[in-house]
């Protein structure tokens, strides 16, 4: 389980709680495919009908699971930003690299989040809500990047998604092997610094000339 969640667990937490908790253990372990509601319950200590008095169906799990995701990638590049205040665009470089850094650490969580797992229809309103304060908060440090002149006058949201797209890609291509066997990248230090190099060519780009 990710760390920001693990700490998020009070001592009892309620039934809900407890099959989030497990059913993202099982997400990390094995991928979204392979979790079932029966066995979640199992996980959780629970009779296997337990979730259904919280969730619809699986698609209603994994959403909430995926809500919980967000919640870490916003506490995650949250306090990435903030070892940087005053600094928009340092913060907006640091954030890129926290996203790299979450996603390499917690693929299955990341492509449950990102990768079409979830059909858009199955989307609930907590899901729509956590996806969108995510890119929210990147794109606040984009505008006060703007705002501050750091970055050239432009489009917030458009050099928010650039920023996402770019830390993304670089993940998904790190994961599937072309890091190594393009540019020979074989270790997490060396796929972080080699992400680190291509972000700052991003905020580069985006500078006051």
């Amino acid at each position: 389980m990710p760390d920001g969640l693990r700490s998020q667990r009070s001592p009892g937490p309620d039934l809900r709680t407890r099959l989030i908790h497990a059913g993202l253990r099982l997400v990390e372990r094995s991928g979204a495919s392979h979790l079932s509601l029966r066995e979640v319950a199992r996980r959780a200590g629970v009779s296997h009908m337990a979730p259904y008095s919280h969730f619809r169906n699986k698609s209603d799990l994994l959403a909430a699971i995926a809500v919980a995701g967000f919640g870490l990638l916003r506490d995650r590049l949250g306090a990435a930003a903030r070892k940087h205040d005053g600094l928009p665009a340092d913060q907006f470089l640091a954030a890129g690299l926290a996203y790299v850094e979450m996603s390499l650490e917690h693929p299955q969580l990341i492509n449950l989040m990102f990768g079409g797992v979830i059909r858009p229809q199955d989307f609930t309103e907590a899901l729509n809500a956590a996806r969108g304060l995510a890119f929210a908060d990147l794109a606040t440090i984009v505008r006060d990047a703007m705002s501050s002149g750091a970055f050239r006058p432009g489009d917030p949201a458009a050099a928010a998604f650039a920023g996402w797209a770019i830390a993304h890609g670089f993940t998904q291509l790190a994961m599937g092997g072309e890091l190594n066997s393009k540019l020979g990248v074989r270790t997490r230090t060396a796929q972080i610094t080699r992400a680190r190099q291509i972000l700052i060519q991003l905020v580069n780009g985006l500078r006051q000339a």
